[in-house]
């Protein structure tokens, strides 16, 4: 499966109540639309922000698009690695057109969704960002000390604290935990 074209829309979507910042008052948005189309006649659509200047940018990159697979995106990005370095973020924004559209391809030639493709099922739990209300699953977290930091005699420091004593025999027993972080001591659990 090869690209033979790659077509890009510059759109203008109207707001129906216009949005006034402090730096201007937006009617619209205006976005760029791309279509790839391949040789086994399978299609692929891909959008971004901004409008003309991506537009340019991406017809200027089809040429080495056309006649590649759409499977092979890491070929096209080593050809383009200096697009956003020339472009900014308009360069971003049309190689994130490309890499859409492309997925969509794949996904429609394999009959598959983009997060099958990508390896990522839908219900996969994670660590969420610390900027969310909370993670998805318990994180497991070292137990604290119940006692306090000098509860060594003579330990200015936690580092100090944590140290064995030559004196002192490390055993397990039951029921207790492996040497404290805080103290160097056996806590019960």
């Amino acid at each position: 499966m090869k690209v033979t074209d790659v077509d890009v829309w510059v759109v203008n979507l109207p707001l129906v109540n216009p949005f006034t910042s402090s730096f201007e008052t937006k009617t619209g948005e205006t976005r760029t639309v791309v279509r790839i189309r391949t040789d086994e006649g399978v299609d692929g659509w891909g959008e971004t922000m901004w409008g003309r200047p991506v537009a340019a940018i991406v017809r200027s990159m089809a040429a080495d698009l056309i006649g590649t697979s759409p499977f092979a995106l890491e070929g096209f990005h080593r050809k383009q690695h200096m697009v956003p370095f020339f472009y900014g973020y308009l360069g971003y924004a049309a190689i994130a057109a490309i890499d859409v559209a492309c997925w969509d391809a794949m996904g429609k030639a394999t009959q598959q969704s983009v997060t099958d493709l990508l390896g990522v099922p839908f219900a996969t739990r994670y660590r969420s960002p610390r900027s969310s209300p909370g993670p998805t699953r318990p994180v497991r977290r070292r137990r604290r000390c119940p006692r306090p930091w000098r509860s060594t005699p003579g330990a200015s420091s936690p580092r100090a604290a944590s140290r064995p004593s030559s004196s002192r025999v490390r055993r397990t027993r039951p029921g207790t935990s492996p040497s404290c972080v805080r103290c160097a001591k056996r806590c019960p659990t």
